[in-house]
């Protein structure tokens, strides 16, 4: 299998990327501005866009836009550096998981943010941020139960707070942080090892000229649609995803 892919050091490689940071008002912006009022914009850019009443309608419909869009740009890089194939072409593997994985954190700020998350700092990918996302690439990548009581926590402390100061809310979500912290560290222990699996899957598909574009391109997109669907279905059922800070508790398939 080789060496275990470390998820922190990738959470920082990737930030570096330009396309990596969602800046959180100019993308609600975006993308609401097709079905809803300035006004309306303006209250989900204050709070939440539940809070300003869109319905859920709506944003789950943007949710499965940006999930499609983020799927073919991962996909159309996967495949591409599956070609011409060969063993050198094993090298391209490691930049293959780097992108899955950089679109894997876009993909995660854009729906936190459709679902209620304040603005993530993912372009200086600080201790906090990174917990955080960790924490939604471990839902991604199907280790729900094991994040779940974690990040339904950190949602209830953001929920009760989203309408009080930046203070008291900032503070409140790095306490969160720091008790989520523990869970993350696990997920990030075993995304590396399973990244490094799929790592060396893949890189034996690209062994085979053209056909190896075809079926990373392939994993690829059935990879990261169910991830990305994943990560969807659990944001909004959280508080935060409400228009209440009524905390929720629902059972659901994390598979």
């Amino acid at each position: 299998m080789g060496e275990i892919i470390n998820v922190d050091k990738m959470l920082v490689s990737v930030s570096d990327l330009p396309y990596v940071h969602v800046d959180r008002d100019a993308f609600l912006r975006s993308e609401l501005q097709e079905y809803c009022t300035e006004e309306e914009i303006q209250n989900a850019l204050e709070s939440t866009p539940a809070k300003a009443g869109i319905s859920p309608k709506i944003i789950d419909k943007i949710a499965d836009g940006v999930i499609s869009m983020e799927t073919l740009k991962v996909t159309s890089l996967s495949a591409a550096a599956g070609i011409p194939g060969g063993f050198a072409a094993v090298a391209t593997v490691p930049a293959d998981v780097a992108q899955y994985m950089a679109h894997s954190v876009k993909t995660a700020q854009e729906l936190a943010y459709l679902y209620g998350w304040p603005s993530f700092d993912a372009e200086k990918m600080s201790s906090g941020t990174k917990a955080e996302l960790t924490l939604f690439l471990g839902i991604m990548f199907g280790m729900g139960k094991t994040v779940a009581p974690a990040i339904h926590q950190l949602a209830s402390e953001l929920a009760e707070h989203t309408l009080k100061s930046a203070a008291t809310a900032a503070g409140k979500r790095q306490i969160a942080q720091t008790i989520a912290y523990k869970t993350a560290k696990e997920v990030a222990k075993q995304l590396g090892i399973r990244l490094s699996e799929e790592n060396f899957a893949k890189g034996v598909a690209k062994v085979v000229p053209f056909f190896g574009a075809v079926v990373s391109g392939g994993m690829s997109y059935v990879a990261f649609k169910k991830s990305g669907k994943r990560l969807k279905t659990h944001l909004r059922e959280l508080p935060l995803a409400q228009d209440t800070s009524v905390s929720i508790i629902v059972e659901d398939s994390y598979d």
